[in-house]
């Protein structure tokens, strides 16, 4: 399994794959890994991410939204 599939798994299982607008557990197809903060509003490059990066990293990080057939929730997390 590649560095970067161990890290999605890893975050997956960190949110024991609930997602965090509605609070509902997903399968992993319906769910999205999204950056808390927007990419455009970070001063610096991100440095590359690591499947050994704390759970604290992942909290601070990354959030799951909801991904389905209608869309998904980043654009209610971009006008919010």
């Amino acid at each position: 399994m590649s560095q970067t599939k161990k890290l999605i798994q890893k975050i997956l299982d960190f949110y024991s794959y609930t997602d965090v607008i509605e609070q509902r557990k997903r399968a992993a197809h319906e769910l999205v890994i999204d950056h808390r903060f927007p990419m455009e509003r970070w001063d610096n490059a991100e440095k590359s991410l690591s499947v050994d990066m704390s759970d604290d990293e992942i909290l601070r990080k990354f959030q799951l939204l909801k991904k389905d057939s209608s869309g998904n929730h980043n654009l209610l997390k971009s006008r919010a």
